[in-house]
């Protein structure tokens, strides 16, 4: 088992510029355990906020065997051999995640953020509000999860996000509020805006309320658009390109506002505006070549209720075809 690897190999590995004999090295490195992969884990996350700062620190095993060893091991050589073996592996994981620390502290040029400073909220079952340390409000849909320091520094605000979220970010000149979701990187100064990442496709869709923000589609800054009220960038990860268009979709935040606002909007579009708000799946195969539209708007409302509602507008049917947590209907046309 490989006792450590050498940091300035796991940065060109990420950069993706490592020789094939490194690129060998690393992969060999992250597949012998568990602990490897959480360890390159922590440091390509701060590796990603900081920017790509580093420090070139390298933990020495041997040196720090050494040390652990005057302290643990029995004097008692033939006695100890299997505890020594034990220590040794605990050893190497220590120091390399010393390492990986050591590497994040210094990437905030003197701001330490070490492991333990970093906040973890996750929203489970329900929209979750977060205050962060500049007064900067997040609303974190269901499922999500935001990881930010306890304490932003004097020069940059940086945060990472995974699901949807919506971000009211307080302003500050000289401070860059920065959103890691995905492989993009999201770069405000005072501004609303609404992220989200969609897992299968590993796509990230951002729409902003107020403000301009820069969305880019590489933590490097590279491949850069901007944004302002009213547009959606859209970053898709297969083509690696960046989108930008005109919001049409009026209940894009309705995850946070609880509130469904239809305009003349088509059934079809109905229903993708309820499958999203209410987790369900409605098989809209008959509504490909019908013109009904529906006018009309829901506010906290309960999921038989809005379908009876839509129902008795529009003369259909929404028939249920399973009974599961996230049920499946059917629509049938009356006329």
């Amino acid at each position: 088992m490989k006792s450590k690897i050498n940091i300035n190999v796991l940065i060109k590995y990420i950069k993706k510029i490592p020789t094939r004999e490194e690129k060998i090295l690393v992969e060999e490195w992250l597949n012998e355990s568990d602990e490897n992969r959480k360890n390159y884990e922590s440091f390509l996350y701060y590796w990603n906020v900081s920017g790509g700062r580093h420090t070139g620190f390298t933990p020495d095993i041997k040196e720090g065997w050494m040390k652990i060893k005057s302290k643990t091991v029995d004097k008692d050589e033939n006695k100890q051999v299997q505890t020594k073996l034990n220590i040794i592996k605990v050893a190497a994981a220590v120091l390399l995640l010393f390492g990986l620390t050591w590497c994040a502290i210094s990437m905030f040029n003197n701001r330490f953020l070490l492991l333990q400073d970093k906040v973890e909220y996750i929203a489970s079952d329900k929209v979750k509000k977060v205050i962060l340390s500049d007064n900067s409000i997040v609303w974190l849909n269901t499922g999500s999860q935001l990881i930010t320091p306890r304490q932003f520094n004097n020069s940059q605000r940086r945060v990472s996000l995974t699901g949807e979220a919506f971000f009211d970010i307080k302003s500050n000149s000289h401070n860059p509020f920065y959103v890691k979701t995905g492989k993009t990187l999201t770069r405000v100064l005072g501004t609303s805006f609404n992220i989200e990442s969609c897992a299968g496709d590993n796509s990230v869709n951002i729409t902003v309320e107020t403000g301009r923000v820069a969305f880019y589609k590489t933590m490097n800054r590279s491949g850069r658009i901007i944004l302002e009220p009213g547009d959606m960038g859209i970053y898709n990860e297969k083509t690696r390109t960046l989108e930008k268009r005109k919001n049409t979709d009026m209940n894009y935040l309705s995850w946070k506002t609880r509130k469904l606002v239809f305009r003349n909007t088509s059934l079809k579009n109905v229903c993708k505006a309820l499958n999203d708000y209410y987790h369900i799946n409605i098989l809209n195969s008959e509504l490909q070549e019908n013109d009904l539209v529906f006018t009309g708007s829901f506010y906290e409302g309960l999921l038989e209720e809005t379908l009876e509602v839509i129902e008795l507008t529009l003369d259909i049917k929404f028939i249920k075809i399973n009974e599961e947590d996230n049920p499946t209907f059917m629509i049938r046309l009356n006329n």
